[in-house]
């Protein structure tokens, strides 16, 4: 999916950032986890890349008027970087063998739609698919210039802070970066929402009637015969236990210890 231009609505953003998600269903190590990675991405020249994981408190509970139903996730690790990047990024996250299981697993690459900039350790990530006779194209340009900008002038009013931020999936990097361990998620876009507190959730979009017309208006573009991800989650520190070993480096090793001649007494 291209980047998304500015339109009129001064509330509508540019998308000049990237992303890449890992969401991870089954509970998981996830501060070591992002170490790893981390460690691992440390060790090229990548530049502007910020890595950060996030654990679920379980604390969002769905709309009961959705009509769509909600899968938990348990964690998630976020990439964000410029476009340069993402080539030799894929790359090594298609490399990355990290011993220890990971369950089930997903990944979702593409482009930052940002509102209202990121702020806060506490994030509320929900991710939904679109209907069925949308192509991704017409699916981001309508979440992103139509049905966003309207839901932030509500947003602007909350008695706290928040970011708030799109991410659009382009499913065919999405495909590039799979591996055995994660395989290419068939959300394509998620909402990221981050506030300063866990209760300030609470206080975001109390309006009844801005409900209402969330749902009405996510008719438009939202298949609800998918099921909505997501869940409340936390930014957690990483490990310092790091073990950085790639497959590829491995597997070097043992070839190089293979080729090494036997000590004599």
């Amino acid at each position: 999916m291209t980047a998304v231009d500015r339109s009129g609505d001064t509330d509508a953003a540019v998308a000049l950032r990237r992303r890449a998600l890992l969401v991870f269903t089954d509970e998981v190590d996830i501060a070591e986890f992002a170490s790893y990675v981390a460690a691992s991405v440390k060790s090229h020249e990548f530049g502007d890349l910020a890595v950060k994981a996030f654990q679920s408190t379980r604390g969002y509970r769905a709309d009961p008027n959705r009509p769509q139903e909600f899968h938990d996730i348990a964690a998630a690790v976020q990439f964000d970087y410029g476009p340069d990047v993402e080539p030799d990024l894929l790359r090594l996250l298609h490399d990355l063998d990290f011993p220890t299981p990971l369950g089930e697993a997903t990944i979702s690459v593409g482009a930052v739609v940002t509102l209202l900039e990121p702020l806060g350790s506490n994030l509320l990530l929900l991710g939904a698919q679109r209907r069925t006779d949308m192509t991704a194209e017409q699916f981001g340009e309508y979440w992103s210039q139509k049905h966003a900008p309207h839901a932030v002038k509500e947003l602007r009013e909350a008695p706290v802070p928040i970011g708030y931020e799109l991410f659009l999936v382009d499913h065919s990097l999405s495909d590039s970066g799979a591996t055995e361990q994660w395989r290419p998620s068939e959300i394509d876009g998620w909402m990221h929402i981050t506030t300063r507190g866990p209760s300030d959730f609470e206080k975001v979009a109390r309006d009844p009637a801005h409900r209402s017309w969330v749902l009405e208006d996510e008719v438009n573009f939202v298949n609800f015969e998918a099921p909505m991800v997501g869940q409340q989650m936390l930014l957690v520190p990483q490990s310092t236990k790091v073990h950085i070993t790639s497959k590829k480096e491995r597997q070097s090793c043992e070839t190089n210890d293979s080729s090494r001649a036997p000590l004599r007494s």
